[in-house]
């Protein structure tokens, strides 16, 4: 203690009296401070043991002053040296400097009377060299003392020693938003734990929240401006190295070294910039006289931003660059340089950022409310700018060039116009012209398209695939022509449905005998007349297996059931088991003296019966070598081998005139030899082994008992003998297809009637192995496979599909409900085809017999069909029975009231009951009329009975106890009643007036403006469905649709109306001439719906759109055509069954039909969407031939059909059917290598 001396008194004053205690303080930290400089720093304890009546002060005093490092006196290490500022300032003692600008130096100080520390602001120069430095220096100091606000650094004193200026303010542990914004470009001072803090805090940020975190910072620094701006302080140099953020993330705003005051003279001069460049506003470059409160949101706005782009908001390398672009350039928008940017926080910085003024946010508060907005998920009042409002910015800040573009826009304007009216007349001359030839080009190829479908012949014969080339040309021609296209697509639909689908096609490199289909269809052997044979996949259209030659030549073959193993037989006897996956390698080997002719696999797949030449026929075992039953011997060739469906019994027939059954478990026969007249060519035997059918050929068919060996029945009125022969599983048919492909039917429940179809092949057949028929069940359809492939409806005989002509070969197997087919036309390309089994109709209700019906409305969607028993509501386009109510015998008529919730049934003469279907239980009343009724009307809760005298009843039936409500008649005797849509008017109509009556008030009103009824010669009205109309008929009309429409009739003696559509606008009749019209209510169309063999239309029905006409002949033949053109669009396929009742569906895409029979049947009416070209190529695909150029059929070559393909494949990418290209291609003509395919 004695190196430090003694320790400083003042005489004047007890240092320990409270009013000089800051003086003595003041002292003590001066010697403390001279004892560092020289070197002699004491201990913290040593010192303040001088002074133990002070210690507590000085303990908490002396550790700040002691914060220097050690050698701070040092020169280099002085931060004072070079500035004329002392290290004490009144009562603060300097510690460091905190930061220096263009005006000003702060330090950190200590206030010594009050033991705090501060951030100390003084002036970098004398005030003697500069008075505007010390007026900013003192409106500085005034406009922060102006402002309490949590957010502006609040200043505590100001004071002046030796000429140096400088105020006090709050000291704020943390850094610059410019130093936090820049913290990974510069590293921070280690030892500066306040800013060390606030960079921590500000790292410690997430980044999802980094736009919430600057946005709240936003919103708490524009609460400080308005704070400010409230009390006329204007910063003027907001940015970020102005904004301080201390350890808790708290923004403080500071120098206010710039601020505009109100009030107060301004310093800045005119033309002067003040404020940091990059963050000025507009105006606060162009004229510091235009400075406002909105000049601070400007900077605002360019500080925020810098720190969501990182980067600021007006870039240069110069300041006139810079000055430049403050001026006439816009900021890129935030989310082009961040897209991750939320688009409300974009439109607040946008609209804060404007160059206009009065485009900003009114005020800062404005500015902090929109912030607070975002910051709680709610909607802010800021609208985005859209790119026209960019364009009308940039507008105003060049008008010059503005102006001059548009006296430019307007010049060329004015030339354009007389220019436009120059060419005007030569355009329109050819623009006429141009209309004119596109006219007449579009009703030209309208003609073409109708001579084609006239060609095909749709609808008149049963080969429809036949039109396909005609109808796809027409369909391309039709394209672009909406009305006429919708028609095509919908009719080429139908045609594509009504054919079996094309699957896979290829060319064979020789003329075949035979063709076989794998039980799975999934191969196709082809023997060849050459004697090779050959494997193809019918998927790929490739080869299966190596072609097989030999020194002897293929004569017969057969797949069993299960399709891995094939039978073939050859010229010499010899019989060959082989694998179908290794058709060139053989397993099994049998022999006959003779060639092959006949190979039949057994039910049970284990045995094999092979016939040959020889006579004979062997039993083979296909799991062992070499063991047989047989031979089965006859005298003379043997023709055609069956076995019953168990393979218990065996029939084999042979030209030496008999045939016999054998019992194969033991090889004996059951039979003796069944004597014919003549050869034998084919037999069957049926499913229970108790009768065969056989065909001669002197063109008989005999059926045989096979117990009693006696003929049971005999046809000998054929023209041609029967080749083949399919007994259905139930027993009921025998079918057989004779040498000239025409198919017999002999119905065996109607007393062995036969039915006759001619198939119409160019060839005829002559061996009976090459000829297919399949009875499918229960669908009762049977397929025939010869040199024309058909299926057909039993017993009608109606094709199911469109049969396939021109055939060489065919072979057909039915596999999971799906017929597969293979053909082979003339020009050797070999199809595979494939089509579902038709199912057998859904019957709609237990009925077998529909004896009545009649629509509900006008659509025909619901109607009432009545039976024997019963009277059933039927929707027909959900094909569901809705309700059912009892009927009796002597039911006489029936009728639907206006509404269609009502249906009234006539018993006897006078007793009516009445049945609400609207409800989920019919409710039913009834009443008995004063005389028997002749007609009758119902409207929601009336009905109108028309008496025989003319007289009318009027009940009311909504209580359980109907009531006659009134009597009415008419002068001239009442001949029909008509209620209005309403109804509540009735119409008595009589031929020469009519009445109304409101049935409210009974007031009759005369209508005597237009006759009702009319009974003039070849003219009549429009009528309701149902009604005669004409010379014979009686009309009548409805009083509240349309005007009656004249239909002049002059070559028919009646004209029935069958339907109309909608408000009655079109109408469908039917005349005794057999034509059925369509009215529209300007002209008529006489519509194609002719039967081909004269057969009287019955019943007809529109569309929901009503673009198309349905209408049904009395052998169920059904026409479907278009309402425009009166084309017919459907073919003649399916089961013409007798109809009573149909309907469209509501999107027009199917129409349902009622048979007699209770049954339900549908058509499918949906178009074909594939492009044109595509269509083209898919029909000649099918048929083998397109339309040429001079309007005929020409035939496909296989490098046509390539072409073609070819040229669709681009058309329509995303089909989906497999039926419009198949996978496979023609394969080189002249390669017969499958590796080389």
């Amino acid at each position: 203690m004695s190196d430090l001396g003694p320790p400083p008194r003042d005489d004047s004053r007890d240092p320990f009296d409270d009013s000089g205690l800051d003086s003595f303080i003041g002292r003590v930290a001066d010697e403390f401070l001279e004892l560092q400089e020289k070197g002699r720093t004491p201990s913290l304890e040593e010192f303040i043991s001088r002074y133990p009546e002070h210690a507590e002060v000085l303990r908490d005093l002396l550790p700040m002053l002691g914060a220097f490092p050690e050698g701070a006196a040092d020169d280099d290490a002085d931060p004072f040296k070079g500035l004329k500022v002392p290290k004490r300032l009144g009562d603060y003692h300097l510690v460091r400097e905190l930061g220096r600008g263009g005006m000003g130096i702060v330090y950190e100080a200590i206030q010594l009377s009050l033991r705090r520390r501060v951030a100390l602001k003084t002036l970098s120069a004398p005030i003697e060299t500069s008075e505007a430095h010390r007026q900013r220096f003192e409106s500085e100091a005034r406009a922060a003392a102006m402002l309490d606000h949590p957010n502006i650094v609040p200043v505590f004193a100001n004071g002046e020693q030796d000429q140096q200026l400088y105020f006090a303010m709050q000291l704020i542990e943390g850094n610059s938003l410019a130093a936090l914004a820049s913290q990974e470009r510069r590293s921070i001072d280690a030892n500066d734990q306040a800013n060390s803090l606030a960079s921590s805090w500000w790292k410690s940020i997430d980044t999802t929240d980094r736009y919430r975190s600057i946005a709240s910072l936003g919103k708490q620094i524009a609460e400080a401006l308005h704070h400010a701006h409230e009390r006329g302080v204007i910063h003027r140099d907001v940015k970020p190295s102005n904004i301080m953020v201390d350890t808790k993330g708290h923004p403080w705003i500071t120098d206010f070294g710039l601020a505009l005051v109100r009030d107060e003279a301004t310093i800045t001069k005119t033309g002067e910039l003040v404020g940091t460049l990059r963050y000025m506003s507009p105006e606060q470059v162009v004229d510091s006289r235009l400075i406002s409160h909105r000049t601070d949101i400007y900077s605002l706005g360019a500080t925020l931003y810098e720190l969501l782009a990182s980067r600021s908001v007006i870039d240069g390398d110069n300041p006139k660059s810079v000055l430049h672009r403050i001026l006439e350039h816009e900021p890129p928008p935030l989310r082009t340089l961040d897209p991750t940017l939320p688009v409300d926080l974009q439109t607040i910085v946008t609209k804060a950022i404007q160059k206009e003024a009065h485009e900003r946010y009114e005020t800062a508060a404005d500015l902090a409310a929109d912030l607070g907005r975002f910051l709680n998920h709610l909607p802010i009042q800021a609208k985005p700018l859209v790119p026209i409002d960019y364009v009308f910015k940039w507008a105003r800040r060049n008008r010059r060039v503005v102006t001059t573009a548009a006296s430019l826009l307007v010049t060329l304007l004015v030339v354009s116009v007389v220019s436009l009216i120059a060419v005007s007349t030569a355009y329109r001359r050819e623009h006429d012209a141009r209309t004119k030839l596109e006219t007449a080009n579009l009703e030209n190829r309208r003609q073409l398209s109708r001579m084609y479908v006239e060609r095909s012949k749709l609808g008149e014969t049963d080969d429809v695939m036949s039109a396909l080339p005609w109808l796809a040309a027409a369909l391309k021609l039709d394209e672009g022509d909406p009305q006429r296209e919708r028609m095509s697509r919908i009719r080429m639909g139908m045609a594509l449905r009504a054919c079996p689908k094309l699957e896979q096609l290829w060319k064979l490199p020789e003329r075949p005998s035979r063709v076989l289909l794998a039980p799975n269809a999934s191969t196709a052997l082809v023997l060849y007349q050459s004697g090779g044979a050959e494997l193809w996949n019918t998927r790929t259209a490739r080869r299966a297996a190596q072609r097989q030659h030999s020194d002897s030549r293929f004569t017969a073959a057969a797949y069993t059931l299960d399709g891995n193993m094939i039978v073939t037989g050859d010229d010499r006897g010899v019989v060959h088991l082989r694998q179908s996956s290794a058709f060139s390698t053989h397993t099994h080997t049998f022999s006959h003296s003779d060639a092959i002719t006949r190979i039949l696999c057994h039910p049970k797949g284990r045995l094999v019966a092979t016939a040959s030449r020889d006579a004979s026929c062997m039993l083979w075992d296909m799991s062992s070598k070499g063991q047989h039953l047989g031979p089965f011997q006859h005298d003379s060739e043997i023709t055609d081998i069956s076995f019953d469906p168990d393979g218990s019994h065996m029939l084999t027939v042979s030209n030496d005139k008999t045939a016999r059954v054998w019992n194969i478990n033991n090889g004996t026969p059951t039979t003796h030899p069944l004597l014919h007249s003549s050869a034998v060519i084919s037999g069957l035997i049926n499913a229970s082994a108790t009768q065969i059918v056989t065909s001669t050929s002197d063109c008989g068919v005999r059926i045989w008992n096979i117990d009693s060996e006696s003929v049971v029945f005999t046809d000998s009125q054929l023209d041609s003998p029967i080749i083949c022969f399919a007994w259905s599983s139930q027993g009921r048919f025998i079918a057989g297809v004779d040498t000239q492909s025409q198919m017999h039917v002999w119905d065996l429940h109607s007393g062995m009637t036969r039915s006759t179809y001619n198939n119409h092949s160019p060839y005829t057949s002559s061996h009976n192995n090459n000829t297919t028929l399949l009875l499918c069940h229960p669908s009762n359809t049977i397929l025939s496979c010869s040199r024309q492939v058909s299926l057909r409806h039993l017993p009608s005989g109606n094709a199911a599909i469109s049969p396939i002509s021109r055939v060489l070969d065919s072979h057909a197997v039915c596999s999971n409900g799906i017929l597969h087919i293979v053909t082979i036309d003339p020009t050797l390309t070999t199809r595979y085809w494939s089509t579902h089994v038709p199912f057998p109709n859904q019957q709609l209700f237990p009925s077998r017999k529909v004896t009545a019906s009649c629509p509900i409305g006008r659509t025909n969607r619901q109607i009432i069909a009545l039976d024997d028993n019963s009277v059933h509501d039927v929707d027909l386009v959900r094909c569901s029975t809705i309700c059912s109510f009892p009927r009796s015998a002597d039911l006489t008529d029936i009728r639907v009231s206006t509404d269609n919730s009502t249906v009234a049934l006539v018993h006897g003469q006078r007793n009516v009951t009445v049945y609400n279907i609207a409800r989920p239980t019919p409710h039913i009343a009834r009443l008995q009329s004063n005389e028997p009724v002749v007609d009758l009307q119902l409207s929601n809760d009336t009905i109108a009975l028309l008496g025989k005298s003319g007289s009318v009843e009027v009940w009311s039936y909504s209580g359980h106890a109907p009531k006659r409500s009134r009597t009415l008649s008419h002068p001239s005797s009442t001949s029909f009643l008509r209620f209005n849509h309403s109804g509540d008017t009735l119409l008595l109509g009589s031929p020469r007036d009519a009445v109304l009556v409101d049935l409210s008030t009974g007031l009759q009103q005369q209508v005597t403006d237009r006759p009702i009824l009319q009974r003039i010669p070849n003219s009549v009205v429009q009528g309701d469905p149902g009604t005669l109309l004409g010379a014979k008929g009686f009309e009548s009309v409805h009083f509240d649709t349309l005007p009656g429409l004249t239909i002049r009739t002059a070559s028919a003696e009646w004209t029935k109306v069958l339907a109309t559509q909608g408000n009655g606008s079109k109408m469908i009749t039917a005349s005794n001439d057999g034509a059925v019209r369509l009215y529209d209510g300007r002209s008529s169309v006489r519509v194609a719906a002719r039967h081909p063999e004269g057969a009287r239309i019955t019943s007809a029905t529109f569309s929901q759109d009503g673009s198309l006409v349905a209408s049904i002949f009395s052998d169920g033949y059904l026409s479907i055509n278009s309402v425009y053109t009166g084309e017919r669009i459907s073919p003649s396929i399916g089961d013409r069954s007798p109809c009573k009742c149909f309907a469209f569906s509501n999107d027009n895409t199917q129409l349902t039909l009622l048979l007699k029979d209770a049954h339900i049947t549908t058509r499918d009416l949906s178009a074909d969407s594939r492009n044109g070209s595509r269509l083209l190529a898919l029909s000649a695909s099918m048929t083998g031939k397109r339309v040429g150029q001079k309007g005929t059929l020409e035939p496909v070559t296989s490098g046509t059909l390539r072409t073609l393909r070819r040229g669709s494949v681009g058309a329509d990418e995303n089909d989906q059917r497999r039926q419009e290209r198949p996978t496979g291609m023609f394969p080189q003509e002249d390669s017969n290598d499958p590796k080389s395919e």
